[in-house]
């Protein structure tokens, strides 16, 4: 009988240990994953079921006898922390749950010697939660942040100042790049208010403060750095960023002139101070795609983000390669170096940055192609293609084909339709 089909009431937290409960009346409730679209030329409404949505399981429990508020107390200390929770539910089995909401009730007048608690539970497909790797945004961007040090020192590192000339000519130049770098990136700044402030404080505070930065190449380092990187997450597609970085880098990879001077050192300390940062700002564009997702909608757009990265930074290296080997015959004072702990965690993050990018490629969707055997109207081929005939899918349909004027209403047969899944 169904008496004998209920089991005991019990729940696992995360920190793994077992309680069990005493419970009211249960719930049980089921959301499906419907849409509903409504066009102007039929009547009625059409529903779309995509299955099973959200399941939760809303309970009142309690806990009953002399030690109730103890093991109350513990409870409550275990659901509140982080992770999944096994419920066995006395009706419905075992179920791997979030507790989004707890309600505690000591009801010592009314209801003595129990304490209620009345959760929100919700099932979850996975039965642990996923952990930021070194290959998710978190680690990316902590190793971009080594990264920057790393660059800074190595700039320090380089830098002579031996002469009032080579510092005035190290000024020059380095004005002159911020100047440029300002410009370059001046169209993707300008999106954001606060990108275009720290843009626009920085180049200010560097070209103001020159001589006095000059003194201190490690505090100028970190300000080139910031302002290079601001306009990385801003909103602007990532092919758009990365082929900024990659033209500024044209711009600014010029040979060094000279042989065997500090002035020559000094021109390949910069370097390795701009273009390495370039480099790393590419980086940091891949991990921030556009706010409405454009940037990688579909596996193509990833993974060609991935070969822009990559080869971005063998340019990079080969460019430090070529100085390093071009000084190695010079007097022991003008060598250029390139820095092997820069190298190493430039390497490492464009590699985190690539497999990233390669692994999101497989969550996306996949260019198809298919040539239409018959004229086919907008609406009704959307829906055949994508299963829903919304306004982001019917856009995305006229943007992906460059659909105009009769086309939209009538698309001709014999025309190759581009389409994703």
């Amino acid at each position: 009988m169904w008496k004998e089909r209920i089991i005991e009431g019990a729940i696992e937290t995360p920190d793994s240990i077992r309680y069990v409960f005493y419970y009211r009346d249960l719930e049980k409730d089921i959301d499906k994953k419907i849409s509903k679209y409504n066009f102007g030329d039929i009547d009625g409404t059409l529903i779309q079921d995509f299955g099973l949505g959200e399941v939760s399981f809303p309970m009142i429990i309690y806990f009953s006898g002399a030690d109730c508020d103890r093991t109350a107390n513990s409870f409550e200390k275990s659901a509140s922390k982080k992770g999944v929770c096994i419920l066995e539910h006395p009706v419905y089995g075992i179920k791997n749950v979030v507790i989004e909401k707890i309600k505690r009730q000591d009801l010592l007048s009314t209801a003595a010697n129990q304490v209620i608690f009345t959760l929100t539970m919700t099932e979850t497909i996975l039965f642990e939660v996923p952990v930021a790797g070194e290959d998710t945004r978190i680690g990316i961007l902590s190793a971009l942040e080594k990264l920057k040090e790393k660059i800074s020192n190595a700039y320090q590192g380089s830098f002579l100042a031996t002469t009032v000339t080579a510092i005035s000519n190290a000024a020059d130049r380095i004005t002159d790049a911020v100047n440029e770098v300002a410009d370059s990136v001046e169209l993707i700044s300008s999106s954001v208010n606060e990108i275009t402030s720290v843009v626009n404080n920085t180049q200010r505070y560097i070209n103001q403060n020159i001589e006095t930065l000059m003194e201190a190449p490690l505090t100028l380092a970190d300000s080139v750095q910031e302002m290079i990187s601001a306009p990385a997450r801003a909103v602007a597609s990532v092919k758009q960023r990365i082929t900024i970085y990659k033209d500024l880098y044209s711009d600014l990879a010029s040979n060094p002139t000279g042989q065997n001077t500090n002035d020559k050192k000094n021109q390949c300390a910069e370097k390795q101070l701009l273009l390495p940062s370039l480099v790393s700002a590419s980086c940091e564009s891949a991990v921030f795609p556009d706010t409405d997702g454009i940037g990688f909608r579909i596996r193509s757009d990833a993974t060609a983000a991935a070969a822009e990265v990559l080869e971005f930074y063998l340019d990079c290296q080969d460019f430090l390669d070529e100085m390093q080997s071009d000084t190695e015959n010079d007097n022991l004072v003008n060598t250029f170096v390139v820095s092997d702990a820069l190298t190493q965690i430039l390497k490492y993050s464009v590699a985190l940055t690539v497999k990233n990018l390669v692994r999101l490629s497989f969550q996306l969707a996949q260019e198809r192609v298919i040539t239409l055997t018959s004229d086919r109207n907008l609406i009704d081929l959307c829906y055949e293609l994508y299963g829903t005939s919304d306004d982001e899918h019917l856009n995305l349909l006229i943007e992906s084909n460059g659909l105009t004027g009769d086309d939209i209403i009538m698309i001709p047969s014999g025309k190759e339709v581009v389409y994703y899944a």
